[in-house]
């Protein structure tokens, strides 16, 4: 009888240890989702940052020592994983040493060329995006959509979302776009369509109707 009844305390013990375990086995896992569910269910939010900074401004200088472009930001926060997020990023873009496009945006995210380098080679640009371009003669473009990738050490810009394009006279919307800066090429995939305004030179038309209604050659 003192043997059984030893088992069963034994027995009871053993249980009551893998209860508790099992307890905080639970609440480790509910505290983990709960930490996932405050950072909007974003795994990226959960990497450890090393740096940041209240302020952002970088130059990049080419080889006569004029800037080629500037980057500015309310805030930045550098991850472990070698990204940036800003708040409120301003890029200013130059062209022969006149400042010739100005982009802006809620958010952006930077990839350097290297981990110890100051060189952006991507950002990424998010909410509200505005894109502004003149020529230094009175000709200005404004671009609006709601992404937008820039590569600024080859001039490159392109997103695959919805984009509207106002410039004197005329406005265009089209999902999608692709342009190099440097030799002033714009190309929009798809879904375009333009209108001009009515006071200019050109008829107030709709710009897709005119092109598809075209007699062929």
């Amino acid at each position: 009888m003192s043997q059984i009844s030893r088992r069963r305390k034994s027995g009871i013990a053993i249980g009551a240890v893998g209860l508790i375990t099992l307890l905080v086995f639970l609440y480790l896992d509910q505290t983990h989702e709960q930490n996932i569910s405050r950072s909007g269910d974003d795994p990226d939010q959960m990497l450890l940052y090393d740096a940041w900074s209240d302020g952002l401004r970088t130059v990049r200088y080419n080889e006569q020592g004029y800037p080629e472009y500037i980057l500015a930001a309310r805030r930045q926060v550098h991850y472990i994983d070698n990204r940036s997020e800003v708040e409120l990023p301003e890029l200013q873009l130059f062209e022969d040493e006149q400042l010739r496009w100005q982009v802006r945006a809620e958010s952006g995210r930077i990839f350097t060329a290297d981990g110890d380098s100051t060189d952006i080679r991507q950002l990424d640009l998010a909410d509200s995006v505005r894109v502004e371009y003149s020529d230094g003669a009175g000709q200005a473009v404004v671009l609006t959509t709601e992404f937008l990738t820039l590569e600024p050490g080859g001039r490159l810009l392109y997103t695959d979302e919805q984009v509207h394009l106002e410039s004197t006279g005329f406005a265009q919307t089209s999902r999608g776009i692709r342009a190099d800066l440097s030799r002033d090429h714009v190309d929009f995939p798809e879904h375009v369509e333009g209108r001009y305004h009515s006071g200019t030179q050109q008829p107030d038309n709709d710009v897709s109707e005119r092109e598809n209604n075209a007699p062929d050659p």
